[in-house]
């Protein structure tokens, strides 16, 4: 199961240098761990605090001598010159950004991976020939600010799955330990979270 993390720093307490701190350990813990992918999430940073955080988070995991895989939600600029493997397309990403990216990174000899987020058949269609990775969602309830979110289900994670195919989806939104598995058997090859990966609760999925 592939095991794909995203960072919110605001959910970690204190000033704003405690809270990046906080995810630079959380970086460490995941490199060390075993997680696959991260991706970084902070797209309130002006420009240049972003490319100063995206590259300590990446001198972080290249220490630990990991071989998880650093996506940038941001711009495909910063992401290279930052050293991350590629980029996450957010659902209001232009449509030829995934393009941008890859001949972006093409031009120094490196390959762009590329995940995006997709929340109905439309999306799916419409990224899945240009994305390495599908994360679709919700699947479960969440609890926004803006309220509930029901989810989608698993039957129709299986259905984005065989419409995808032969992209590969991860199952984001509501995803937990105890749900984790119940995605794989609909036949996601993964699962992505924010919360989930705050603390050691993901390890054993790790496990066989």
């Amino acid at each position: 199961m592939l095991l794909y993390a995203i960072t919110q720093r605001s959910l970690f307490p204190g000033a704003e240098s405690a809270r990046e701190q906080a995810l630079l350990d959380q970086a460490r813990r995941l490199a060390r761990g075993g997680t696959h992918y991260l991706q970084i999430r902070e797209k309130d940073l002006p420009h240049g605090c972003l490319q100063s955080l995206v590259a300590s988070l990446v001198a972080v995991v290249q220490a630990e001598g990991s071989p998880m895989k650093i996506l940038l939600n941001g711009p495909p600029a910063v992401a290279l010159k930052t050293g991350c493997h590629g980029i996450h397309l957010a659902s209001d990403a232009p449509a030829n950004a995934a393009l941008d990216a890859r001949r972006a990174y093409d031009r120094t000899g490196q390959e762009c991976i590329i995940s995006a987020a997709c929340h109905s058949a439309q999306e799916i269609s419409e990224r899945g020939a240009h994305a390495d990775l599908l994360l679709y969602s919700p699947i479960f309830e969440k609890h926004t600010p803006k309220g509930v979110n029901p989810g989608v289900g698993l039957s129709a994670l299986a259905e984005a799955v065989s419409q995808a195919r032969p992209t590969p989806v991860l199952a984001l939104g509501g995803v937990t330990a105890h749900n984790a598995h119940d995605c794989a058997a609909a036949g996601a090859i993964g699962i992505a979270a924010i919360r989930l990966f705050l603390s050691d609760e993901w390890v054993p999925l790790l496990r066989p």
